[in-house]
């Protein structure tokens, strides 16, 4: 405000001109660590997917963390209402999970986190398709996240599984094979 300025322009001493507290990150150690076991995982061309949604964990928190991680990141869906299920998600070669399942909405409307996470990290359904190969990292909150290589493909019953879940909450969500999307 131009105006204002000239007008308290002797108050202006007063108060500092920038204040940014430093960022904190509680367990930083453990993100560091986390990343650098996720090169190590993907430096032949291996892509991830995270299932976690909030300030303790997502896709954007650990591209912000190191931007070099993009290229064998795979951008997972997050919110169910907005992405519906991109199954390429579940089609790279790692999936980052926690315990428990961290997201950042109302309890229900992210089940394209949850029941990923949930699957993979309780071994059960399509998430015997996965095997840890890292964790647990200690995370903000104490969340524990977790690595898990995936050992084989999903099946279209596994597919048709996943729809099924879906299908409690959303009836009208099919599978569109042409998108790979439950949708």
């Amino acid at each position: 405000m131009p105006q204002a300025d000239g007008r308290l322009q002797g108050v202006f001493p007063l108060f500092s001109k920038e204040r940014i507290a430093p960022l904190y990150v509680e367990h930083m150690s453990e993100y560091t660590r986390l990343i650098t076991r996720l090169k190590e995982l993907t430096k032949d061309g291996d892509t991830f997917a995270v299932f976690a949604s909030s300030a303790v964990l997502a896709d954007s928190l650990l591209y912000e963390f190191d931007h070099s991680l993009e290229k064998n990141l795979v951008w997972a869906s997050q919110v169910d209402a907005r992405d519906h299920l991109n199954l390429k998600e579940l089609r790279a070669a790692l999936a980052i999970v926690t315990d428990p399942p961290v997201t950042h909405l109302a309890k229900g409307s992210q089940q394209v986190i949850t029941l990923p996470n949930e699957c993979i990290f309780h071994q059960h359904d399509f998430g015997t398709a996965y095997q840890q190969v890292a964790g647990p990292f200690s995370l903000a909150e104490g969340h524990k996240a977790y690595i898990y290589h995936r050992t084989r493909p999903l099946s279209d019953e596994d597919i048709q599984w996943i729809q099924e879940q879906l299908n409690h909450t959303y009836p009208t969500w099919k599978w569109n094979r042409a998108a790979g999307m439950i949708e």
